[in-house]
């Protein structure tokens, strides 16, 4: 027991010293070549005035720390679902919520025609957690926990009728989505 704790630590560690170079070669590599020790200026001594220092500090930098954000996030989000539903085939998409915010975005365009992304979002946000909850409650059905198969039964299920929902209002309605 106590074994396996001390390899999942040293696979973390082995993680997380890897993230370092990494993260140091997503700065260095970009469309516009900066060479290494240009790169290594940007980062130690910045110069305001240097379009190689503004292109690592503005734009690089943020790309990275914005891609390693969202891998943890994503991660993050993973390992949660499959704790809480205690099913190791549990992700979006066999779940259905990716369905249900493709449906959402898609019954949004039909209701509100030509509109800003940032609404959109908020409609794909409500269908995923509408199609999750379904899932959820349809996972439940007549049990007192959760069973694990069924919950993937239902989200598979979920998925063709939201996903047919989707295919529906995009043929029915070319002109409005």
């Amino acid at each position: 027991m106590r074994r396996a704790g001390a390899l999942k630590l040293s696979i973390v560690l082995a993680a997380l010293l890897s993230l370092l170079p990494l993260a140091l070669l997503s700065v260095a590599v970009g469309s516009r070549t900066i060479a290494p020790a240009e790169t290594w200026a940007a980062l130690t001594a910045y110069d305001p005035t240097n379009d190689a220092h503004l292109v690592i500090r503005e734009l690089r930098i943020p790309r990275t720390m914005i891609g390693i954000l969202a891998g943890a996030a994503l991660g993050l989000a993973g390992c949660l679902m499959q704790s809480l539903t205690r099913n190791t085939l549990a992700e979006p998409g066999t779940l259905g919520v990716n369905a249900g915010a493709a449906a959402g975005v898609v019954i949004g365009l039909l209701i509100l025609g030509d509109a800003s992304i940032t609404i959109y979002v908020w409609f794909a946000f409500c269908g995923a957690g509408l199609a999750a909850f379904a899932v959820h409650r349809l996972g439940r059905a007549g049990e007192r926990g959760v069973n694990p198969v069924r919950l993937v039964l239902a989200g598979a299920g979920l998925s063709v009728l939201l996903g047919s929902l989707t295919s529906m209002v995009l043929v029915s309605f070319p002109e409005t989505v």
